[in-house]
């Protein structure tokens, strides 16, 4: 599980997860585990980790809703400390995880986290970032699992775009962006949800040019909205 800044026992002392992980940089317990890509940025990422135990007190909820304390007994687990740096050396991330397992490597345990995280970024574009599946109205097993399937392959389908550097593949990033609508940071010009809203807009436009020329389209659009035709006569 990844931990919120919690205090545990470490060395004999109560300490918080924070003081932990700058002590362990400070002993250089750091060690390469490989490269990631965390918000759309690369990075190296390194693993350290230290046997902690946890031994606060418990929150429980009663019926009624009101939170009460509770005592229990002291867990041992294993903190696996993330930290995700990009080729300037600035820290993108750091995640501290607690886990009871001791038999893989730390940076095993990382990698596990991290894919997991993925997991989620997909469960966010399928849910409120993207395609709202929680207001899909199929009823059936066979026909949720198709259009989740269709929806996983559009997923996939601009993760690839998203990763690819080439200028073909930037312009039509870009395309995919302006036809979105969304506005984003300058930090962020090009958003996964804002390609997938886009990619569902430049599929509809290429399945109505089946039908129409563009001539035809410009016709109708007069018809819609008159003052455009006004403006490009003009």
């Amino acid at each position: 599980m990844r931990a919120d800044d919690r205090r545990v026992q470490w060395a004999g002392q109560s300490r918080r997860l924070s003081e932990v992980a700058a002590s362990l940089h400070q002993a250089g317990q750091f060690r390469p585990a490989g490269s990631v890509e965390v918000r759309g940025r690369s990075g190296q990422k390194s693993v350290a980790e230290a046997d902690v135990t946890l031994d606060g007190v418990a929150w429980a909820r009663r019926r009624d809703g009101r939170k009460y304390r509770v005592a229990g007994p002291a867990l041992p687990l294993r903190l696996v400390v993330v930290q995700v740096h990009d080729g300037h050396g600035q820290l993108l991330a750091e995640w501290l995880l607690l886990t009871n397992v001791r038999d893989v490597p730390g940076e095993q345990v990382a990698l596990w986290y991290y894919w997991r995280w993925r997991i989620e970024s997909l469960h966010k574009l399928l849910k409120s970032s993207g395609l709202e599946l929680e207001e899909w109205l199929q009823e059936s097993a066979g026909a949720i699992a198709k259009r989740l399937l269709v929806a996983c392959m559009a997923c996939v389908t601009v993760w690839q775009l998203q990763r690819q550097a080439t200028p073909a593949a930037q312009e039509c990033q870009e395309l995919l962006m302006r036809l979105s609508g969304r506005q984003t940071k300058r930090s962020r010009p090009v958003t996964t949800p804002a390609l997938l809203a886009g990619l569902s807009k430049l599929l509809a436009v290429l399945d109505v040019l089946e039908e129409y020329t563009p001539a035809e389209l410009r016709q109708l659009a007069a018809v819609a909205v008159p003052h455009l035709s006004h403006r490009e006569s003009g």
